[in-house]
């Protein structure tokens, strides 16, 4: 599974602009949405809310990872914001997030969904690549640097 087939340029945006969780979750359905047109991002969004309220997808080492089975993807569809001032998400670290992975997967699509987790869980371990994470400065090389990362 390679970030690069789910993950689209137009996803990636590296100065996320949200004061709250809902926010941020909210942004990145818009962003996910350039990509995948939605019938109810809204719809979206609550759920993604409401796995929110059952535990944080804050993963700690200010990385999050908002995700959802939904029957309006397709395809796994990801989505990736960098918010530089961090946001308060209920991290299990308790430590501002900022970098946001959206997952969005078809409802049938479980070891996809998993695969994308537990990478980004690698990540979230790897201080080098959160550091590139953080310092890319555009989106076409965010989404060249998770291409290659996501190999194998």
């Amino acid at each position: 599974m390679h970030f690069a087939d789910s993950l689209a340029l137009v996803a990636i945006d590296l100065n996320l602009k949200a004061d709250s969780p809902i926010e941020v979750l909210e942004a990145l359905v818009r962003l996910a949405s350039k990509s995948h047109p939605f019938a109810a991002p809204n719809q979206i969004v609550s759920v993604l809310i409401e796995r929110e309220n059952l535990s944080t997808t804050g993963i700690g080492g200010g990385i999050a990872v908002p995700h959802c089975k939904t029957e309006q993807a397709d395809r796994l569809i990801m989505a990736f914001g960098r918010a530089p001032g961090g946001v308060e998400f209920k991290a299990l670290d308790q430590k501002p997030v900022q970098l946001f992975f959206l997952l969005l997967a078809p409802i049938e699509a479980a070891n996809t969904h998993l695969k994308a987790l537990a990478k980004i869980a690698r990540f979230a371990k790897d201080s080098a690549v959160i550091d590139s994470l953080l310092n890319l400065e555009s989106p076409q090389a965010v989404h060249q640097f998770l291409a290659e990362q996501s190999k194998g």
